[in-house]
């Protein structure tokens, strides 16, 4: 095999990889109530940035990636698309959730729509139910 049709290969297979991701993006999001533009707001990345790694020549930074999956409630292997992955379903309006998906998305929802100084007090209370949890 040619050296040429090496990276053809490699560039091709990455190409498709991105248009996973990106589509697994879009998908999670739609099931969280939301869309790109808002997560790239969110998230503070730059508009356009998720759009941009459809057709990009390399991998999307895997920072970017993990700070995604939190986002959304998934795992990073549920974005990427990894066969036999374990989703974390993001909305109790995906069929067949657990009640422990349930409140894991009901818990991703109110996190998302939470203000800087609600998020601080969500942690101040979990915090303090953790401490109590150790102490028993």
């Amino acid at each position: 095999m040619s050296i040429a049709y090496s990276l053809f290969l490699e560039s091709f297979s990455m190409n498709i990889r991105n248009q996973i991701i990106v589509q697994n993006i879009k998908k999670y999001a739609e099931i969280c109530g939301t869309n790109i533009k808002q997560i790239e707001k969110d998230l503070k990345f730059g508009n356009g940035t998720i759009g941009k790694w459809k057709n990009a020549p390399k991998s999307p930074p895997l920072d970017k990636i993990e700070m995604l999956a939190v986002h959304l409630g998934v795992s990073v292997a549920a974005l990427s698309g990894e066969t036999g992955a374990k989703e974390n379903s993001p909305g109790p309006e995906a069929e067949g959730l657990s009640e422990a998906d349930n409140v894991t998305a009901e818990l991703m929802s109110l996190w998302r729509a939470a203000s800087p100084e609600q998020k601080q007090l969500y942690l101040k209370i979990l915090k303090a139910m953790e401490d109590e949890h150790a102490e028993k």
